[in-house]
């Protein structure tokens, strides 16, 4: 690539911070639920990425179905140890997950810095 006939280096930077806690402890802080949409999260195996984009309701009425469709034995222990009471997500409008096993986390982009 070429500036004004000058040779340059085109960089693009990828990083995330990650928030300590999971989405239940987080939602703690804020006065509304609602407040959650939108937000990035990341599973605590660090293996899904997605965006908060709603409430399927509980844990009490969730349980038993995302026990059986959950294939990770660390996910099923949380899901079983979670307190009934626990909200459930909905993910990308695709997945319902736990809060609990969620955590916030800032995604950083930097695309076309150019360098002379």
């Amino acid at each position: 690539m070429d500036i004004f006939n000058d040779p340059t280096i085109s960089l693009s930077i990828n990083s995330n911070i990650y928030y300590e806690n999971t989405i239940d402890k987080f939602k703690i802080q804020l006065k509304n639920k609602e407040d959650l949409k939108g937000f990035d999260v990341i599973d605590i195996g660090l293996t899904h990425k997605g965006k908060i984009t709603g409430f399927t309701g509980i844990l009490k009425d969730h349980r038993n179905r995302l026990l059986k469709i959950t294939t990770k034995e660390i996910i099923k222990q949380k899901i079983i140890d979670a307190p009934d009471d626990e909200l459930v997500l909905s993910i990308d409008n695709k997945y319902d997950y736990v809060a609990k096993l969620y955590s916030e986390f800032i995604p950083f982009d930097s695309d076309g810095c150019s360098f002379k």
